[in-house]
């Protein structure tokens, strides 16, 4: 009975973790864009402020 409260205990945080990381791909797929938006724009700021 240990051994299959264990089982189910694991299967409750891998479904979890699969979820945190769906959720995390799919935050990530909506943020990516608006990130290399940030980092270009950063990138030519550093640019532009160095010259």
């Amino acid at each position: 009975m240990k051994g299959f409260v264990a089982a189910r205990k694991n299967v409750v945080e891998y479904l979890s973790f699969v979820r945190v990381t769906m959720f995390g791909f799919v935050a990530n797929g909506i943020r990516m864009p608006f990130f290399n938006n940030l980092t270009m724009t950063t990138k030519q700021f550093k640019i532009s402020s160095n010259t």
